[in-house]
Order: structure tokens, then sequence, then C-alpha cells
């Protein structure tokens, strides 16, 4: 038996305990679910599954993602669902919290292995294992425009069954049992840092490719977590994505944070964004007109995976039109490959990361200030 099914048995044998909403997720934004408007939201969530893709319409923002098939591994043989098989599934142990996308894929090179975690997007599904209730989480309380546009929400965080599975089992680990979700993630990284570190490779974390920091209960996790793996001295870093406006500019934080600039109103009013680094989403009417495109429309990719510029003055033509726009220097717009090998000075820099392809990076040093998100 390994240490992780070890860790399982002796959660599942202990007595379970209810979420903490009053201590340590008492700030969670939370909606209870009754069990026949749940049974209802997932007929219809597999009703618009089993629709042609032309026919199935937006998916609501409203609502958590729950995968057709594992609504269907929960009907029984009239088809009705049985909602003790699909309690089973989601509070059934994540495979693994710490996984590699292929952004950190492509962001792993020489001495650096990235790594990341995730929950779900907007609105993750939750099963209070002693209060006996369902809830719908509010995982990204901060979001704004980036909502409408949401990656997280799109693609293969959705397209897999295993993989949005996966990040519902994470969240509702975390709030049933923190402590076990907290001692298991922090062996996962150190397994990776002592891996990687002994080869004289750095290790890096992103937290929340998908979600946010809806907690400060999952904040404080991110802290000790890192924290500890420092003291021990092991080649590590944390960094994220936010749009929580109260972890950002904390010197006393271990967690390399950037900001994104479609937060909300509330959020974005807690942030001094003249002194602090983030990120923002650029629009494809300031910059499609200079790739080349496929018959579909699509942006077309080279054997780099790297979008293809029509020309080389394409490339010099969106330094300008991002300096224009967002009123930064033009010699300090650049893209991901000019950055120098070593770190200059904190806020030198203002990064393209180009719509595919590309890498993490610029999340990861003090020297860029504001990353520049080309849309997908």
């Amino acid at each position: 038996m390994n240490l992780k099914e070890s860790i399982k048995n002796q959660v599942h044998n202990k007595v379970v305990n209810e979420v903490d909403w009053e201590d340590t997720f008492s700030d969670v934004k939370k909606t209870c679910i009754p069990q026949d408007v749940l049974l209802q939201d997932l007929n219809t969530a597999l009703v618009r599954a089993l629709k042609p893709s032309p026919k199935r319409g937006k998916m609501s923002m409203d609502k958590p993602v729950v995968h057709r098939l594992d609504i269907q591994k929960a009907q029984d043989e009239d088809g009705e669902i049985n909602i003790q098989s699909f309690i089973d599934n989601i509070t059934d142990f994540p495979t693994k919290l710490i996984t590699q996308n292929g952004k950190m894929e492509t962001t792993s090179k020489g001495e650096m292995w990235v790594v990341n975690t995730g929950i779900p997007a907007l609105k993750g599904i939750v099963y209070d294992e002693k209060g006996k209730e369902f809830y719908s989480i509010n995982t990204c309380p901060g979001a704004g425009a980036c909502a409408l546009v949401c990656y997280a929400r799109k693609g293969r965080y959705i397209m897999f069954d295993h993989t949005s599975m996966g990040l519902t089992r994470r969240l509702n680990l975390m709030l049933n049992h923190p402590e076990t979700f907290e001692q298991i993630i922090y062996l996962e990284l150190k397994r990776i840092c002592v891996q990687k570190n002994r080869k004289g490779v750095k290790v890096m974390m992103r937290w929340n490719d998908a979600g946010d920091f809806f907690s400060k209960g999952y904040w404080n996790i991110a802290e000790r977590v890192t924290a500890r793996l420092l003291r021990e001295k092991h080649d590590f870093l944390s960094y994220a994505y936010t749009k929580m406006g109260d972890y950002i500019g904390d010197i006393s934080s271990n967690i390399l944070t950037n900001f994104s600039r479609e937060a909300n109103k509330r959020e974005m009013g807690k942030v001094d964004m003249d002194k602090t680094k983030a990120s923002t989403i650029v629009g494809k009417d300031l910059f499609r007109d200079l790739f080349v495109l496929t018959n579909r429309g699509k942006i077309d990719k080279g054997d780099d995976g790297k979008p293809m510029f029509k020309d080389e003055s394409g490339r010099d033509e969106l330094k300008k039109r991002l300096a224009d726009k967002y009123n930064v220097s033009l010699s300090s717009v650049v893209y991901q490959e000019e950055l120098p090998d070593e770190e200059q000075e904190k806020n030198s820099f203002n990064a393209i990361v180009l719509p595919s392809g590309d890498s993490d990076e610029s999340a990861q040093r003090l020297d860029v200030m504001l990353i520049f998100l080309l849309i997908h």
C-alpha cells in the first residue's frame, strides 16, 4: 500500500468531519443545492451534452461543469440518476493533485521543471460529507470580464471526464479534509523537488491553472506548503495568477502573484495597479490581422507550435499596438524569447504571451511587470 492509499484509508476510517463553514472556510461564497434541483440540473446538462455541438448553446456560467460521462456513470438501468453513485464519484480521492499541462511542459526547459494544480473554474460542486448537503461553490469570486472568455471552462478542461472530475475531486477533498489535502499536495511536491533538485533542476508550481484562491483557507494551505518546502531548502518557487486583491503585494508571502486586470471592480479597488505585477487579456481585434490564417479562419501555427506572422514587420507592429493601447514604453515590450537569461531590475519588461505554443515564463519573473495574454 502506497502512502496516498494509507492516508485515504485513514480518512475514511475516521469520523468524517463536516466542512468547516464557520472557521476555515467561513469566507467561501456558496449556494446550497437541494437534491431535486441537482437531479434536474444533471438531467438538463445531459440532454444538452447529447445534442450536436451547434445546437447546444452556451454553457451557463452559473452552473458547475459536470461531464456527460460522469452523469451517465451514475445512471441505473432505467436511466435514472442514482444520487449516491454521483456522491461516491465526486468525493472519491483524486488520482493526483499535481499535474503538468501543455503550457507547463512548454515552460519546463533546461534547469526548470514547472507543474500545476487546479480546481473547477468559476463554479464547482461539493458534497458536505457530514452535513449531507450539496453546494455550488464560487471558485473565482474575483472574476470580472475574464469569466466571459475563461479558458478553463473550455477545451480539455471539460472535454475529458477524467480531467473535469479530477478538478471536482480536488475541491471536495480540500473542503471536506483540508489537512489531508495539504499533506498530500506537500508530499507530491516534495517528491518532485527531491527528484529534480538532485539533477540541478528548479521546481516551479503554478497554483490554479483553473479556479482561484476562493478562500483564505485555501491561500493559507498554499502558503504553508510553500514555506515548508523552502524551509527544507528545496529549490522551489510557487506562483499564481489571481483575481483576489487581498493576496497582492504581501511582502511576507512566499507566492509570486500576477494580478488579473480582468478582475471585478471590488478586487481591482484593493490593488495599486501602478505598482502591481499583473496580466491582461488582449482581444483578437488588436492582433488577428497580423497572423497567417487557416481556411477556417483560425490563426495558423508554424513548426514550433507558435502562431505565424504574415511577415517580419508584424512582430514589430504588434509591439507598437500594445505599447500604444496600454501606455507603456515601446522598448519595454518584448516577446518571451527576448527576455534575458538572467533576471533584470524589477518591472523592467512588459511581455507578450502568444495565443498558443508559448511558455509561462513571464509569470515567474519579477522583472516582468505586465503580461499581455493574447486570447486563444
